[in-house]
């Protein structure tokens, strides 16, 4: 408004006569923001799954014991996160909003077990408990 010198006297005589240029701006504004949360939740289910990928991928990079197989376990796993930003668009499309949060807390839970679990598995490595607890 302000940039076009509109005031406030001008904005009721815009709402009477509707020119064309605010039409289309409010038939606009609806859709950009519909694809403005559909690629926040692109963006976010991509990051998530993605994260997945290279936890996976990190796990086998640290029992490595060569260039050559850090190259084969590299070779491997790019093409999955490839894999992932395909799947995230696609499950977006596919999926409602909230499919698509419920997918995302999912893989997020995923995470966080695993986690646990690589966390405990190492205790009972550095304390030499045998699991009989």
């Amino acid at each position: 408004m302000k940039e076009r010198g509109i005031g406030p006297a001008d904005v009721e005589e815009l709402l009477v006569t509707q020119p064309d240029g605010l039409v289309a701006e409010q038939q606009r504004r609806p859709a950009q923001i519909d694809q403005e949360a559909t690629d926040k939740l692109r963006r976010e289910l991509t990051d998530t799954l993605i994260a997945s990928v290279h936890e996976v991928w990190f796990q086998e990079l640290k029992r490595a014991a060569t260039d050559g197989e850090v190259g084969a376990i590299d070779a491997r796993w790019a093409p999955e996160v490839d894999r992932a930003k395909r799947g995230a668009r696609r499950l977006v499309d596919e999926l409602t909003p909230e499919q698509v949060r419920a997918r995302i807390d999912r893989e997020g839970q995923a995470a966080r077990e695993a986690a646990r679990y690589r966390a405990t598995q190492l205790a009972r490595r550095a304390f030499g408990d045998d699991g009989d607890r």
